[in-house]
């Protein structure tokens, strides 16, 4: 379940008909389409059979292969504490906290744990729609989230207060048209969702 403000009445609560939390302790896991690992969305954005891009967590205990998906674009970043190896079409590469890798949907995935289970922030966008960006940001004290930078904030680490209340580990804050103040020590994944390049349309 998310929290949204959308029927807040109180002109000091209109700023936050303009954020929604997403608690991670709240999305339930689901099977991926292949069956061989779990996920939990995040967030998501069009047509509810075919959204123009998703984000979520997957969960990697164990040596498996991804589902493909024609037509999308995927970014994937360690967001676990163990590392993983991710072989695409053959290529193997050593993936650590916060790495982050770029794929397409069609790509032969393997994922292989190295030490224990981990977690990955995946994102995936429809190819001829958008594009779709995942960075770190890092905030000490009083900061501005503006949604021009990223539409979605996850923490990755540390701890944010925001209007609704401190948002902590996986937890999300998803900005949908003005800034949101926050303060706190943490780590942050901004994602960022752009119209697509010419040459993908």
């Amino acid at each position: 379940m998310s929290l949204d403000c959308t029927h807040s009445t109180g002109v000091a609560d209109a700023k936050l008909t303009h954020a929604q939390v997403i608690w991670m302790s709240e999305l339930a896991a689901r099977a991926w389409r292949n069956g061989l690992g779990t996920m939990r969305r995040i967030a998501t954005a069009g047509a509810p059979d075919d959204p123009d891009w998703t984000l979520s967590i997957a969960t990697i205990a164990a040596p498996c292969e991804f589902s493909m998906f024609a037509g999308l674009d995927r970014v994937a970043m360690v967001v676990g504490d163990d590392p993983i190896m991710l072989t695409i079409n053959g290529s193997a590469s050593h993936l650590t906290h916060l790495d982050r890798i770029r794929f397409a949907g069609e790509d032969l995935v393997r994922a292989q744990p190295t030490r224990g289970q981990t977690q990955l922030l995946n994102l995936m966008v429809r190819r001829t729609s958008v594009h779709g960006e995942i960075y770190v940001r890092r905030i000490s004290g009083t900061s501005v989230l503006h949604p021009g930078d990223a539409e979605v904030w996850v923490v990755l680490s540390g701890s944010v207060t925001t209007d609704f209340g401190v948002l902590s580990r996986w937890d999300t804050l998803r900005l949908n048209s003005l800034p949101h103040n926050v303060s706190g020590a943490a780590s942050l994944a901004g994602i960022r969702i752009s119209p697509a390049l010419e040459e993908n349309q």
